[in-house]
């Protein structure tokens, strides 16, 4: 963030000019992405993330809120378009492949939700247009109710999953999208490594698997995920009481 800011780099008495200018354009090209997102419906949720600190002992001294700050942004920027240039390559060429699907709201649940705004006085509109709840959420980014509007339109969502027949990400605003940049520790993204390197070498030729896999991997991805979730949110639960 410093480099971004052209501020003095703590640590390091003089970067090289070169990774500074390789850093800048790169916070560039990521806020041209971020800004065509956006318009093209994409949500940008903020809802703080906070990352528990612990002593030696394991026990809990404190929670920190980590920003979403431009070098945040820049990264998370980079990874999304790896993703969605992967999935898009290997679906035009009639590979399938294990999307990260996030399927738009229950209309049920935008009714809830445009309920719950209201009872916190904000008149949010139409919130059923995916474009509207992105202006929506554009237009509450210095509001002082921010974080539990932003937390209730999350609520609102489906939770994404892993499928082998279906694709698109309604948060994202994405048509092709799969989850490709953390192969040593998703699954997921290990199984589109491999696809993509069978279809380099074989030029196009390879990279399929077999239907039933894709589907059962799906399945079983989704399972995980969830329950790994489940297990650390009730982890943090116990060292916040524990701390209290």
């Amino acid at each position: 963030m410093a480099i971004i800011d052209d501020q003095p780099v703590e640590g390091l008495a003089k970067p090289p000019a070169l990774a500074c200018a390789l850093i800048r354009d790169a916070h560039a090209l990521a806020q041209q992405l971020r800004q065509n997102r956006m318009q093209a419906g994409a949500l940008d949720l903020e809802v703080p993330e906070c990352e528990v600190l612990l002593d030696e002992t394991g026990r809990m001294t404190r929670i920190r809120i980590n920003p979403s700050d431009a070098s945040h942004q820049m990264i998370e920027e980079c990874m999304v378009a790896a993703n969605e240039a992967v999935a898009s390559e290997l679906a035009s060429h009639g590979l399938k492949i294990l999307s990260r699907l996030h399927e738009p709201p229950d209309p049920e649940k935008i009714d809830e939700l445009q309920a719950a705004l209201a009872l916190l006085g904000f008149r949010p509109g139409d919130l059923h247009s995916p474009k509207r709840m992105a202006s929506f959420l554009s237009e509450t980014a210095n509001h002082p109710l921010k974080h539990h509007a932003h937390t209730l339109v999350l609520r609102s969502m489906k939770r994404a999953i892993y499928s082998a027949d279906a694709a698109g990400h309604f948060g994202l605003a994405k048509r092709w999208y799969s989850h490709f940049t953390s192969p040593i520790r998703r699954y997921p993204d290990l199984v589109l490594h491999r696809q993509l390197a069978a279809y380099l070498v074989g030029r196009g030729g390879k990279g399929a698997l077999p239907a039933g896999y894709l589907t059962v991997a799906a399945a079983h991805s989704t399972e995980m995920e969830q329950r790994a979730d489940d297990a650390s949110r009730a982890l943090i639960e116990i060292k916040k009481f524990r701390f209290l």
